[in-house]
């Protein structure tokens, strides 16, 4: 699953995160046009997968182990 995830540079200070690029360069524009520096928008997007688990075989039969979810891909 993508997670869009963006960060504004603004002089050396990173700003946000926002959640869409638009958002970081409607926070640029604005900034600007109040008489700020604005800033360029830094993409710190993320994909996470999870793993569903697995079976098991042990003397007692098999049964369901539920691995760590959530791994960074």
């Amino acid at each position: 699953m993508r997670h869009e995830r963006y960060w504004v540079n603004h002089g050396g200070t990173k700003v946000g995160p926002f959640d869409s690029k638009a958002a970081a360069w409607a926070w640029c524009d604005n900034d600007v046009d109040n008489g700020g520096i604005g800033g360029f928008v830094i993409d710190d997007s993320y994909t996470t997968s999870e793993d569903q688990g697995h079976y098991e075989q042990q003397a007692t039969g098999q049964h369901w182990v539920v691995d760590v979810a959530g791994h960074w891909g």
